[in-house]
């Protein structure tokens, strides 16, 4: 079942026509502009990176608390 699926989803991807580049342009990091990197960079600053570093120590906490090792 696994097999035909696979098979059926890469048949179809390529049997398709690439969108054109304009389409695709930003959609994913590897093809991001540097305008959209520096867009992207200027939503956030220290304080969010702080907060985030600490809900992930608070949920590693938590996890190791009730882990009961």
């Amino acid at each position: 079942m696994f097999s035909v699926l696979n098979h059926s989803i890469l048949g179809v991807s390529f049997a398709r026509v690439n969108p054109p580049a304009e389409k695709v342009l930003n959609l994913t990091f590897g093809n991001l502009t540097a305008e959209e990197r520096k867009i992207s960079r200027s939503t956030f600053d220290w304080k969010d990176i702080v907060v985030s570093v600490f809900v992930m120590v608070v949920v590693i906490f938590v996890m190791l608390l009730f882990n009961g090792k």
